[in-house]
């Protein structure tokens, strides 16, 4: 139906009556865990809760201060964190998140860069578009 609202005990309700019906136990920890993901994801999807913490604590860039922030999606997130610090004692700050899209980017764009006060930004956008063969 248009316009029928239906909630997330509804939805979780109905896939655990349809497993039961394929003679399958349902997997409830792992079903539980996609529920409160998606609810996350609802909640926040550009994902502005991710570095909110980090931005307070970073504070705006100090006058002598050469602040790059590199802003993306894996690739972004992967570097200084999976592959180690390529450029240590320098002012360059992480703001990637895998999997994210450009509209998603761009909503977070002042919070996680704007609001850093830097003096450079670099973006890597769009890989992950190409991945989902989402529009740009």
């Amino acid at each position: 139906m248009i316009g029928m609202r239906v909630s997330g005990k509804t939805i979780y309700l109905t896939l655990m009556g349809s497993l039961l019906v394929w003679g399958q136990a349902p997997d409830v920890a792992k079903l539980r865990a996609t529920l409160e993901r998606n609810q996350r994801v609802l909640s926040d999807w550009p994902n502005l809760g991710r570095y909110r913490e980090e931005n307070a604590k970073l504070g705006p860039a100090a006058a002598d201060e050469k602040r790059v922030v590199f802003m993306g999606d894996s690739i972004t997130d992967g570097w200084g964190r999976k592959y180690g610090k390529f450029f240590p004692g320098k002012p360059y700050v992480n703001r990637g998140i895998g999997g994210q899209t450009t509209p998603q980017m761009l909503l977070r764009f002042r919070a996680d860069v704007l609001a850093l006060e830097q003096g450079h930004g670099f973006s890597l956008i769009g890989s992950s578009q190409v991945g989902a063969q989402l529009p740009g």
